[in-house]
């Protein structure tokens, strides 16, 4: 979802934190000794000449106006000081730093990098006696940049024309949303209610700057870190940028160009982090929401996932629905599964979080119970009004043909008018609500005991059928928010090799299956290759997260909480990250050697 990028700005008033203007007095107003210091990635940069400019009045892209006749360069440490012998053209004038050229902590001490320069969002002149200190680097210089790319053209050309100089001043007060200039950091201190800076973003693109700055130079083709990142930037038919401001700008400007070369500019080691950890759809910078969204998951076991640790995984920071419920109950949890669950739900919520989301997540998981007995038994729960979105997962063998399984409770008709049934249920008392269908796997058990074809053509089979019926069941109801589709994702896994697909004939991993482990809980003596194993979940709970929140899964990046606290390497985690981001991006719905409407097969 992307509520604000680096273009278009105009509605900037209605998520800059502030209502209206501050009234200030017209005519010049005297400038303000300023101080601060100039880094490249985390390093002083030293002999960098400094300018503040006023940004302009002409119209969008004109040139700003600079505020200091003398010349004012950064000492040994990187630090400088501004005194106030300038003026301000009004009060209300949005200013800006820029550094240009200067050493970032190379030898010999003379070095100088002329392709260096950096710049950072001050807002308007009457607060400039407010600021105590100024750090500028990469983050300021993107979040400048980001914020303020629909009045720039250059780095010495900021402007707005009359009527839209309180839009150009909103942009401002997003560059102090993005970044706090004081220190340098993302975020800012002023984020207003409800929303978050997307810092991955923000940080990542600071890293694909700092690799030039922190460089002795270069020019688009050279194959210098410099080159490297003019030549990304250029857009088709454009001219090549000749340092680091300029090609930041090309990149806002042009968001959808080159996008996967740009990503692949900076080393996983940049000086800021957390970072991406595939490429993003494009690269606008929004505010992300972070209203909150109340969300009801329904299943058995493949969403509460059986087995711990997935099982209780940040259940203290989720609702189990069922938990402590007596057991005469019919919605009790087994005595063999102990709640509370968190389970995918969980690891869904922990994004969430992460990525600055306020979900308040709920889980009604009644293990190896169909979405009619769902509903039978728990609709007071799933059709209360209070739900922002609801999630359907249909026992594992309900959606197949029973032609496939030969397995009595095989009923892909009876599925599809179970999802028509809650879906309308839901709606009925919280129309706005968005139902989801969760797509689940083929078991690796049944695709090893169908004695008719191979194992592999059986998984295939498996994969196809749920495939089918769940995209049939959303098409059929018409009131679908989505499908998560989990089941392609675990079969994108397999054939890309992220995942083993055969845990009956190796016994390398990953394994999306649960299989045994030295110690079970619940105990079990023989292999599960049904439920899902902590990479399973994780990868179930990325394309959760993905399709239902609409932000890219893959952005939750190497430092991702779950999969740490799981078990799961950072980079088996990115991989799965990946796996997760193709689905929900180049994923299709388009149904897969079908002939029959599975939604009429009983």
């Amino acid at each position: 979802m992307k509520l604000l990028s680096g273009l278009g700005l105009t509605a900037g008033l209605l998520l800059c934190g502030c209502t209206s203007l501050e009234t200030v007095p017209s005519g010049p107003l005297p400038g303000a000794a300023l101080s601060g210091t100039i880094k490249g990635g985390q390093q002083p940069v030293t002999n960098s000449v400094i300018q503040l400019y006023a940004a302009g009045s002409a119209g969008d892209g004109t040139a700003a106006v600079p505020l200091i006749s003398s010349t004012v360069t950064t000492n040994a440490s990187g630090n400088f000081t501004i005194t106030s012998t300038y003026s301000c053209p009004t009060a209300s004038t949005q200013v800006y730093l820029v550094a240009n050229g200067g050493n970032p902590g190379l030898s010999p001490s003379s070095t100088n990098n002329p392709q260096l320069t950096l710049m950072a969002a001050l807002g308007s002149c009457s607060t400039l006696a407010t600021t105590p200190f100024i750090t500028v680097n990469e983050l300021t210089t993107v979040a400048a940049v980001w914020a303020l790319s629909g009045y720039m053209s250059s780095y010495a050309a900021v402007a707005s024309g009359t009527s839209d100089a309180a839009a150009m001043a909103s942009a401002f007060q997003l560059a102090a949303e993005f970044v706090n200039v004081a220190t340098g950091t993302t975020p800012g201190a002023t984020v207003p209610a409800g929303y978050s800076a997307p810092v991955s973003e923000l940080d990542i693109l600071a890293d694909i700057l700092a690799a030039c700055v922190n460089s002795t130079g270069g020019t688009a083709g050279n194959g210098t870190a410099c080159g490297n990142l003019f030549t990304a930037a250029t857009p088709s038919g454009g001219t090549a940028p000749t340092e680091t401001i300029g090609a930041a700008l090309l990149i806002a400007k042009n968001p959808n160009q080159n996008v996967a070369g740009v990503f692949a500019l900076p080393t996983t080691s940049g000086p800021f982090q957390p970072v991406l950890s595939y490429a993003p759809a494009d690269w606008t910078v929004p505010l992300l929401p972070t209203s909150v969204n109340r969300i009801l998951f329904v299943g058995d076991s493949f969403t509460h996932g059986r087995y711990t640790p997935v099982r209780n995984y940040n259940s203290a920071n989720d609702t189990d629905e069922n938990y402590g419920l007596p057991s005469s109950n019919a919605r009790a949890e087994s005595t063999s599964e102990p709640g509370p669950y968190g389970g995918i739900p969980g690891i869904f919520k922990e994004f969430t979080t992460e990525a600055g989301l306020n979900y308040d997540v709920h889980v009604e998981a009644i293990s190896s119970t169909s979405l009619a007995t769902h509903w039978s038994v728990a609709s007071s729960v799933i059709g209360d009004p209070e739900w922002n979105a609801v999630v359907l997962q249909e026992i594992s063998t309900r959606p197949l043909p029973p032609s496939l399984t030969g397995d009595s409770t095989s009923n892909p008709s009876n599925f599809c008018g179970s999802v028509k049934t809650i879906e309308q249920g839901v709606h009925a008392v919280a129309p706005t609500a968005s139902v989801y269908l969760y797509e689940t796997w083929a078991r690796a058990d049944e695709a090893q005991a169908l004695g008719s074809s191979s194992y592999s053509t059986n998984l295939t089979s498996l994969f196809t059928s749920y495939h089918n019926v769940y995209y049939r069941a959303a098409v059929l109801d018409g009131n679908i928010a989505g499908v998560a589709a989990v089941g392609d994702a675990w079969q994108l896994a397999i054939n890309n090799g992220v995942a083993t697909a055969n845990p009956y004939t190796s016994s390398t991993g990953p394994f999306l299956w649960y299989g045994i482990n030295g110690v079970n809980n619940p105990a079990i003596t023989s292999a599960d290759e049904y439920h899902p194993s902590i990479y399973g979940a994780y990868l179930s709970a990325l394309v959760l997260y993905g399709q239902i929140t609409g932000h890219d899964p893959a952005l939750l990046g190497s430092g991702e909480q779950a999969a740490s606290a799981l078990g799961i390497s950072s980079t088996i985690a990115m991989q799965l990250q990946g796996i997760a981001h193709t689905q929900i991006y180049s994923g299709s719905s388009a149904p897969i050697n079908q002939t029959v409407d599975p939604c009429t097969v009983t």
